[in-house]
């Protein structure tokens, strides 16, 4: 299994920060371009704990189709969370 792991710095107030990555449609903003992520189905627009999201994307470019996957939050505390796909 692959993990993938990145890291910045931000120069704002950690709860901007955090409304911002707990609405779904983060996900459109910081994915790049070339995947063109598409947000198909979502329990909740906002990150609650066993929310469930359905996206769409074009994950290898060799390929040229779209790619469908299911994500679940698992754990959600203040400025925490995991998903699982």
């Amino acid at each position: 299994m692959r993990t993938f792991r990145q890291s910045f710095i931000i120069e704002c107030p950690i709860e901007r920060v955090w409304h911002f990555y707990t609405d779904v449609k983060h996900l459109e903003t910081i994915t790049p371009k070339g995947i063109e992520l598409k947000i198909i189905r979502t329990t909740n627009q906002n990150i609650v704990q066993g929310q469930e999201i359905w996206v769409s994307g074009k994950i290898f470019k060799k390929m040229g189709r779209r790619m469908k996957w299911h994500s679940k939050i698992t754990f959600l505390k203040s400025h925490e969370y995991i998903d699982e796909m």
